[in-house]
C-alpha cells in the first residue's frame, strides 16, 4: 500500500522490524522449517526490502538460501528431520523456494541460486500456494522467464555444523528475563533456536545429526530412509532432546541434562489424602 499510495504513515508500519530478524548467522530461522516457512520468510522479506527500500533485509534471505544448499538430500528432497512445524519428517522438495530463488538469482547474479532455482523448477508440480506462487511471480516479474545466470555446481560432498558458533547459552539465559515466566499463549517457547545441526553428504549418502529434536540421527542412502534414533526415559521427561552438539574426531558428541522430580516413598502408618 505504501508503494501504491506513497503515504508515509503506511511505511511507518515497518516498526515491527524493530523486534529484530530471527535468523542466525548461518541462516537458520526460529521455526527450523526447511519444508515450509523458510521460503515464506525469505519471500516476504524480499518484498519488504523491495517495497520499503530496505536492501539490508536481503542479507538474512541470502544466508538462509545458501544454508539450504547443504540441506538437500540426493534426489532433491530437503531435510525436514528437525522442523518445529508441520513439515517435520515429511517428504518435501525445493519447489516452494522456486520464486525466491529466481528473484535472488536475478538480483545477485549468483550461480548457486541459479543452480538451486533449476532444481526447484524441476520439482514444480503446480504453481504453489501464496505467497510462493510461481505463476503469479512470473506475471509480476516477467524478467524471471529468461535465464539470468549460468548455474554453478551444487555441493554434494561436505561435512559441516550449522549454528556451530551461535551463542546459544546467552540466548537461553535471556529467555528467563523476558517476563513470560515460561508460559506463552498461542505459541511456544523456542529453546531450539540456534541449536546446532551437523550435515554430511557423500554422493548418495546424506546424514543429519540434530540437537533439540526428538530424533537425533537421520540417514538417507539411495532408497533407504532412517529417522527415529531416539533416547527416552521411563515416565517424564520421555524423549530426551540433546542440548549441545560438538564435533569429536570423525564423529559428534551430544549432551543433554534433564531434571526428574520423584515423589516421596510411601511409609506405612502415614495417612495419605484421597
Amino acid at each position: 500500500m505504501y508503494k501504491l499510495t506513497g503515504r508515509a504513515e503506511l511505511k511507518e508500519r515497518e516498526r515491527w522490524l524493530a523486534e529484530g530478524i530471527d535468523c542466525t548467522e548461518d541462516g537458520k530461522w526460529t521455526e527450523r522449517s526447511n519444508g515450509i516457512y523458510n521460503a515464506v520468510s525469505d519471500l516476504v522479506l524480499y518484498y519488504a526490502a523491495e517495497l520499503l527500500d530496505r536492501p539490508e533485509l536481503l542479507e538474512p534471505v541470502r544466508r538462509n538460501l545458501r544454508m539450504m544448499a547443504y540441506l538437500i538430500h540426493p534426489g532433491g528432497d530437503v531435510v525436514t528431520d528437525y522442523s518445529g512445524r508441520q513439515d517435520f519428517g515429511r517428504k518435501s522438495d525445493l519447489s516452494g523456494y522456486f520464486l525466491i530463488l529466481k528473484l535472488m538469482e536475478e538480483h545477485d547474479r549468483d550461480p548457486l541460486f541459479a543452480a538451486m532455482a533449476g532444481l526447484a523448477g524441476e520439482a514444480l508440480a503446480q504453481p504453489g500456494m501464496l505467497p510462493n506462487n510461481a505463476l503469479i511471480g512470473y506475471l509480476r516479474y516477467p524478467e524471471l522467464r529468461r535465464r539470468q545466470v549460468e548455474p554453478g555446481p551444487l555441493p554434494d560432498r561436505y561435512k559441516m555444523i550449522i549454528n556451530g558458533s551461535f551463542p546459544r547459552e546467552r540466548y537461553l539465559q535471556a529467555m528467563e528475563a523476558a517476563g513470560h515466566g515460561g508460559r506463552i499463549y498461542h505459541s511456544r517457547l523456542h529453546p531450539d533456536f540456534g541449536a546446532p545441526v551437523a550435515r554430511q553428504r557423500e554422493g548418495k549418502t546424506s546424514v543429519t545429526v540434530m540437537a533439540e529434536a526428538n530424533s537425533f540421527f537421520a540417514l538417507w542412502h539411495g532408497e533407504v530412509r532412517l529417522l527415529g534414533v531416539q533416547i527416552g526415559t521411563s515416565f517424564g521427561p520421555g524423549f530426551v532432546k540433546f542440548q549441545t552438539l560438538e564435533r569429536r574426531g570423525q564423529g559428534y558428541r551430544l549432551r543433554a541434562e534433564e531434571l526428574k522430580v520423584t515423589m516421596a516413598p510411601y511409609r506405612p502408618g502415614i495417612c495419605l489424602p484421597r
